[in-house]
């Protein structure tokens, strides 16, 4: 599900240029009553990894949304499929971070990629026509522990890399990556490790 809000929208399934269609059901009065989402596209996306967990936030824009029904209306054959068997990632299946090849321990990392999704309507249709993927935006921050001020360096040089992070089984590659901000914090009485900051964003990001 994730690569449709972080893949590119190539027109193919598996990325954010098919729709989808989402079916759910909730309980009324004791009746299970059934919700269609049609037409469903990611707008955007998170992704954020901390050593606790592992968080996916997608936020979809449909072109409707059925009424609550006894009744779901896809046929008398429709089988829907089992819930998953498979344990959930979480922050230990990610890996560490690289920048420029060089590899990082990450203490949370967040990726933010914006379809920017163009709801169009056109004359005589009350509800959205097209739904097109527009200038796709990639952000990233991250928080690491401090070794040396090569990060520092790019940040100030706005120099551009390639970053990754390994998920799961998926590695994440940030081409044409940018920092435009550092932070850190120094306390002359802090008794914790030494940490880094950084915000960017990144021109092409691909998943494998």
């Amino acid at each position: 599900m994730g690569n449709y809000g972080l893949k590119k929208d190539t027109g193919l399934t598996g990325t954010n240029g098919k729709s989808l269609s989402m079916v759910y059901s909730i309980l009324l009065s004791g009746v299970e009553n059934y919700v269609i989402f049609r037409g469903t596209k990611t707008d955007s996306i998170d992704v954020e990894v901390t050593p606790d967990g592992l968080d996916v936030t997608q936020n979809f824009i449909c072109k409707s949304i059925s009424v609550p029904s006894s009744a779901h209306g896809l046929g008398a054959n429709t089988a829907f499929a089992a819930a998953s068997a498979a344990t959930p990632l979480c922050g230990t299946d990610a890996s560490q971070l690289t920048w420029n090849s060089v590899a990082y321990d990450p203490v949370s990392f967040k990726v933010t990629v914006a379809q920017n999704l163009e709801a169009r309507r056109t004359v005589g249709q009350q509800q959205i026509q097209y739904l097109t993927a527009t200038n796709r935006d990639i952000t990233f921050d991250f928080t690491i522990s401090a070794y040396n001020t090569v990060l520092i360096t790019d940040t100030t040089a706005m120099t551009s890399r390639t970053m990754s992070m390994t998920i799961g089984a998926s590695t994440l590659t940030f081409t044409g990556a940018h920092l435009v901000n550092y932070s850190s914090t120094l306390s002359a009485g802090g008794s914790t490790t030494q940490e880094q900051s950084y915000t960017g964003f990144a021109r092409v990001l691909t998943i494998t």
